[in-house]
């Protein structure tokens, strides 16, 4: 209340950059920690991840470029577009996943013969990152743009190729929340609850908006 009655309040928000990130994130927090809730509801069946995970993002998608969002709506009509086209995607981004981690857990178990190790360790990190980072583009891009699923996958992956530091940076942001959930549990299931699952996809919406305005959007008109 105080924030809003304060002098310069209704102001627009800055147009771009790190400005914008932190204007949108402080004024609709309380929005996106109800976004949060909603979202591990969604989630506990688990075919449905792809499906919320696409809500999630078209919320965030709304409001990092538009300032506002009607957060039930916005996520349910979402969810319910995204439920069966995301379902195979789905399950190829989580066995990219699953398969970097087994194969590092072979490059680890195999440290002894180094040929071995580096061979699984590489091929695991490239699977998480494919798992990752195209995974991530993917579901953000399929909340933003009205395409069909294999131009959405083109797209994510040709992003991650064009920008691959900003894909690496996307990679980061997964890593460092699963780092923390993993070394603060279970002191970090209350965040877990309300804040890390909506601040990655915030984040990852909030890098991969100004890329697809930049390669896709703009291309287009």
């Amino acid at each position: 209340m105080f924030r809003r009655n304060r002098e310069g309040a209704g102001l627009p928000l800055p147009e771009g950059g790190f400005r914008r990130y932190t204007a949108v994130l402080g004024t609709n927090l309380w929005k996106l920690i109800e976004l949060n809730l909603l979202f591990l509801l969604f989630c506990l069946p688990v075919v449905t991840i792809p499906a919320a995970l696409c809500g999630m993002n078209r919320v965030c998608m709304l409001l990092i470029r538009n300032g506002y969002c009607f957060l039930w709506d916005d996520f349910w009509q979402e969810f319910r577009r995204s439920f069966k086209r995301t379902l195979l995607p789905g399950l190829l981004f989580g066995l990219l996943t699953a398969a970097g981690y087994y194969c590092m857990s072979l490059g680890l178990s195999n440290s002894g013969l180094a040929l071995w190790s580096t061979l699984f360790w590489a091929l695991g990190m490239v699977c998480t990152a494919a798992g990752l980072c195209w995974g991530s583009y993917f579901f953000a891009l399929t909340s933003l743009l009205e395409q069909d699923v294999p131009g959405i996958l083109k797209n994510a992956g040709l992003l991650c190729i064009l920008r691959p530091l900003r894909a690496l940076g996307t990679l980061g942001i997964h890593l460092l929340a699963a780092f923390f959930l993993t070394v603060f549990y279970p002191l970090s299931l209350p965040l877990l609850l309300f804040f890390i699952p909506m601040l990655v996809q915030f984040s990852v919406c909030f890098l991969v908006n100004t890329l697809a305005d930049s390669y896709i959007l703009k291309a287009d008109e």
